[in-house]
């Protein structure tokens, strides 16, 4: 097996900067899987044909969620059986590939299934470069890191929105496959600084139940993953469905919109790190569940742009926090021997509830309408968050009181 050795504690001592650039740049391609087709989902349905072409619509956007379940169940193993420079490699070719296919494939069967892959093959990515930094770096550098990085990803998002929008209005809805091809620059770049590190000392390496008892105290944080991302991604989602009710029909003036929950994202996930250490995790789960359900609480009630951009810069801002989040609090949860392991759960979890949610909203959308979806379950979060909070507090206080004066 390559690429491991003794090793007990990440190092404090950042990478080369090429290194760090992949790292951090890299990111842009997880925003890349769920943005570059966002504002061409009407456009995607009306070409595949009536209510089943926009339920189709969706599952392109979902489909890769589908992916990114078993590319991060199986993500971690891959990475201890071939390394992590050979892994990222063929992750970002096999990337290239399967994303740039809505530029050529005619058959929407199998359009979903080169999105199927597209989620597995950024599972792996991500997998392999979030090991890479948990390995580089002490305990406070990486969830900063891991925020910044995913801040990146936002900025990436925001262009990639944009540059959709502004290629499916001149030449048509299958153009944004080529923002897909982004992944050889980085591949190249790739290429050239990443190099093997060690993922766990063969004395510390865990199989079979090992691993699954070594995983055991991240299972609650896991159990919460899937309904925290089915209600985070309704902005990737629903959200250009709300706008076409609204009477916003044009791909490149829906992109512009859609901006304001990136860039609220880019300021939530960097100061995700910081978050997490003065409000502790449950604190910071019920902060993140009253902003997403009250942003899209907002987003349903508004028929106009000025409340529809309030609703998504809030949801925006809360959804920035998720994923760097979730990935610090696993990691600081379990042993550095299942590390990738633990951090691919993160991944299959999280877009079991992507994939979920056009499945089980695609019937309440019939029945209430998409604005009724968002109110729905905006209130239902925004509840949720509420309680939370308040139980943590609660939780505090009594944690305070019984510590010996």
């Amino acid at each position: 097996m390559s690429e491991v050795q003794a090793r007990s504690e990440p190092s404090s001592r950042p990478p080369v900067n090429g290194r760090l650039v992949v790292m951090l740049s890299a990111n842009i391609l997880s925003a890349l899987v769920f943005t570059a087709l966002s504002p061409v989902l009407p456009e995607i349905a009306a070409y595949f044909g009536g209510d089943d072409g926009t339920f189709l619509a969706q599952m392109v956007m979902s489909a890769p969620g589908a992916g990114v379940i078993v590319g991060g169940l199986l993500g971690g193993f891959i990475v201890m059986k071939f390394g992590l420079p050979a892994t990222l490699f063929v992750a970002l070719a096999c990337f290239a590939l399967v994303g740039s296919a809505p530029l050529y494939l005619q058959s929407g069967e199998w359009l979903l299934a080169s999105r199927f892959a597209l989620g597995a093959t950024d599972a792996v990515i991500q997998i392999s470069l979030m090991t890479l930094i948990s390995l580089s770096f002490s305990d406070e550098q990486r969830a900063r890191l891991i925020g910044y990085a995913t801040a990146i990803g936002y900025g990436g998002a925001i262009l990639s929105v944009l540059a959709s929008g502004a290629l499916a209005e001149t030449f048509g809805w299958r153009a944004p496959g080529l923002l897909y091809l982004y992944a050889i620059p980085v591949l190249v770049l790739a290429l050239f600084t990443v190099r093997p590190v060690p993922v766990a000392a063969p004395e510390a390496r865990a199989t079979g139940g090992g691993r699954l008892a070594a995983l055991r105290p991240a299972w609650s944080t896991y159990l919460i993953i899937p309904p925290l991302y089915a209600v985070n991604y309704m902005l990737a989602i629903q959200f250009a469905f709300v706008l076409q009710a609204n009477g916003i029909t044009s791909p490149a003036e829906k992109s512009w919109i859609m901006v304001a929950g990136l860039v609220a994202g880019i300021a939530g996930a960097a100061s995700s790190g910081r978050l997490l250490g003065r409000l502790g995790q449950r604190r910071l789960f019920g902060v993140m569940a009253l902003l997403l359900g009250s942003g899209q609480a907002i987003i349903g009630l508004s028929t106009h742009v000025p409340g529809t951009l309030a609703g998504a810069a809030i949801a925006g801002l809360a959804g920035g926090m998720v994923l760097p989040t979730l990935v610090n609090t696993v990691i600081s949860q379990v042993p550095l021997s299942v590390r990738s392991t633990a951090i691919g759960l993160v991944y299959s979890t999280a877009y079991l509830g992507e994939f979920l949610n056009p499945v089980l909203l695609d019937p309440i959308r019939r029945a209430i309408g998409i604005h009724g979806v968002f109110i729905s379950v905006g209130l239902g979060v925004a509840t949720i968050g509420i309680a939370t909070f308040i139980a943590a507090r609660r939780a505090d206080s009594a944690a305070a009181r019984r510590r010996p004066a």
